[in-house]
């Protein structure tokens, strides 16, 4: 089999690190800014381009979150053009972010998530690390009546016990004050510790992305487009994975019908990625928040609700339904991928199949 050489080129991703600061702010992790520039290495003398029986890749092009690969066939002297669209899903983008190729795409979704709280990259354990910055020190504050790591809670329990009413709280040195309304105070003890650390998994990172891509990040679109290249790499060492491709691009040279499957194909991705999103449930939204009532935030963004997925995932079936009716009328079957996709079926929880 031929083989495909991708060339991704990092640049300016560097280390993070804590600073000091002072009583009122923790300690913080910082992020830099990064870009990636990816390209197709075309040495002709060291490299040929992937194929699938007769069809040989010339190039690709981000259609949203999707790639368009391009291919042509000369048969007894007569060149043929085709297509075929590749859809990375979440884990194949992930494995772009794994080997740091995620640049510019992934501070801008990373920050996007996070609402520009700093974060470092911990690519060992496939996520980011960040602390949620609060407006106090962090530690366990105590008085003689309770302990905890949040004064105000803390205070507020020693008034209630000391029959009078939480103004504020003051924090000097190792000392931290109740104030009380109308005067006086209770003085308390802090012990600190480190701010605590929480991680956003790749996956979710790899989301975003996708996400991002789909409405024109070019940033975003190259990681995705990264992705698919190595797809389709791999996908010359898998015979059934290279049929797959091949039968595409077979479909595709119909000029009649070419531009309705990929339409088709396109809509059938996001039903599929729809899909994924219920049965990964990456936010643990059928425990936690089922009902559209309830939705998911996080750090300011709504990521919504297990009900409110499965009424996306039943939507993207209608768009893809209507898809397939107009390839229909103009006398273009539903391609495979559409069929299978079109009545599926989402899954009644996560981590099962319909």
């Amino acid at each position: 089999m031929k083989k495909l050489l991708f060339l991704a080129v990092l640049m300016g991703l560097t280390g993070c690190g804590e600073t000091d600061q002072n009583d009122t702010s923790q300690s913080t992790l910082q992020s830099s800014t990064a870009s990636v520039n990816y390209r197709m290495a075309a040495s002709s003398s060291a490299l040929s381009a992937p194929s699938f029986g007769q069809w040989v890749v010339n190039g690709y092009a981000s259609e949203g979150a999707s790639t368009v690969v391009n291919a042509s066939r000369m048969v007894g002297g007569v060149a043929t053009e085709s297509k075929a669209l590749i859809t990375p899903n979440v884990s194949q983008v992930s494995k772009i972010l794994r080997a740091g190729l995620g640049g510019a795409a992934l501070t801008f979704a990373v920050n996007e998530l996070l609402d520009g709280i700093d974060w470092v990259m911990d690519p060992a354990n496939n996520r980011v690390i960040y602390r949620e910055p609060t407006t106090y020190p962090s530690g366990i504050y105590a008085t003689t009546f309770s302990s905890g790591k949040d004064p105000v809670e803390v205070c507020k329990y020693a008034a209630s016990q000391l029959g009078t009413t939480y103004k504020s709280f003051s924090v000097q040195g190792v000392d931290f004050y109740c104030h009380w309304e109308p005067t006086g105070h209770w003085v308390g003890i802090i012990q600190r510790t480190p701010p605590e650390e929480k991680t956003l998994p790749f996956d979710v990172v790899s989301q975003e992305i996708i996400n991002n891509a789909e409405i024109g990040n070019t940033d975003a679109q190259a990681v995705t487009l990264a992705a698919a290249q190595t797809m389709v790499s791999e996908a010359e060492n898998d015979a059934t994975k290279a049929k797959e491709i091949e039968d595409e691009f077979e479909r595709n040279s119909d000029e009649k019908c070419k531009n309705h499957n990929l339409k088709m194909n396109s809509k059938a991705a996001m039903v599929e990625w729809r899909y994924e999103e219920l049965y990964k449930d990456r936010f643990n939204l059928y425990i936690n928040h089922k009902e559209v009532s309830n939705p998911f935030i996080l750090n300011g963004n709504n990521k919504g609700s297990w009900d409110g997925h499965v009424s996306q995932y039943k939507y993207a079936q209608g768009v893809l339904r209507a898809t397939i009716k107009t390839a229909s009328n103009a006398g273009c079957p539903a391609t495979p991928k559409a069929n299978y996709w079109v009545n599926k079926e989402p899954p009644s929880q996560p981590g099962l199949h319909s």
